[in-house]
């Protein structure tokens, strides 16, 4: 996917080209955002994402890309695009129609595309992309024999992909929870009538709570972002504030909010605090390892 770099490309390739002395053109590495070697190929286009800053991208430039072309830049970039495996995809509330063309011919336009195990939507939501993890996690044939191996191997795996970048909804904490207790049980030789707790299905067989995992795991990203230094695109992100109005009604609850409100609630460390003692790592990594279970009522 290269929806964004096509017009920052032609701009860098501008700005990094300045006049020698001698009249000729020389390359402007030292003052280029990216010192990087091109890509191969366009599928290694994330990979020059670490030099592009957020503040570029506002929110609502999806009719900016009706025009695009990215056949000239990308080649001129050393890149080589698979018309067969590249799509056009716009990430905006309100669908857009994106022409972005290769040569002379125009990517087909999608409303989800997966890359790399991560299912990407134009919405930008991730509720699609969790349920198909449980569902493909539950939808495994799993035998009594494979039991807490499994589990720890191949079903926490599968079913938490990605889990670190969650907006974590109740819904989502129950439907998680729910896919985890199933698979237990079986594991236990259980039933939801036997009316066995979760927390003595989790001391019986020597695990931690899902979700325990996974606020852990969110946590520990949020000290990364934190304490990564200026100029590394996910703490550029992490920091940005994207231009554009909102549409009307309630906004939608962004990562950072849902992981402030979470170290608040099971840390007790207020918004206002949370950069100084995340910015602390081993005191922070200490406050993560000594981190409860939540009680759990079922």
């Amino acid at each position: 996917m290269h929806m964004h770099l096509v017009d920052d490309m032609q701009e860098r390739k501008k700005r990094n080209s300045v006049p020698s002395q001698n009249g000729g053109q020389r390359d402007k590495r030292e003052e280029c955002e990216c010192d990087q070697p091109p890509p191969e190929t366009a599928r290694d286009v994330p990979a020059m994402l670490n030099s592009l800053h957020p503040s570029r991208f506002p929110v609502g430039t999806g009719a900016a890309w009706r025009r695009a072309s990215s056949a000239q830049p990308c080649e001129a970039a050393g890149m080589r695009i698979s018309t067969s495996k590249s799509k056009a995809m716009v990430l905006n509330r309100k669908k857009e129609e994106c022409l972005l063309r290769v040569k002379e011919e125009i990517l087909p336009q999608v409303e989800e595309f997966k890359y790399l195990g991560v299912l990407f939507t134009s919405e930008g939501k991730m509720e699609q992309e969790i349920d198909r993890w449980i569902g493909v996690a539950s939808a495994r044939d799993l035998s009594q024999k494979a039991k807490l191996s499994i589990y720890r191997l191949i079903f926490i795996a599968t079913l938490t992909y990605g889990h670190e970048l969650w907006v974590m909804t109740e819904r989502t904490r129950s439907r998680v929870q729910a896919a985890e207790m199933s698979f237990l049980r079986r594991v236990a030789g259980l039933s939801l009538r036997d009316r066995v707790r979760s927390s003595a299905i989790w001391e019986e067989l020597g695990v931690e709570p899902l979700l325990l995992r996974i606020e852990r795991s969110q946590m520990r990203w949020l000290g990364h972002l934190v304490r990564m230094p200026p100029g590394r695109l996910p703490g550029e992100v992490f920091r940005a504030c994207p231009s554009g109005r909102r549409p009307p009604g309630r906004p939608r609850t962004c990562w950072r909010d849902c992981v402030s409100r979470l170290v608040w609630e099971r840390l007790g460390i207020p918004p206002d605090e949370l950069e100084e003692v995340a910015g602390e790592r081993e005191v922070w990594a200490s406050l993560l390892r000594l981190l409860p279970p939540r009680p759990n009522p079922g």
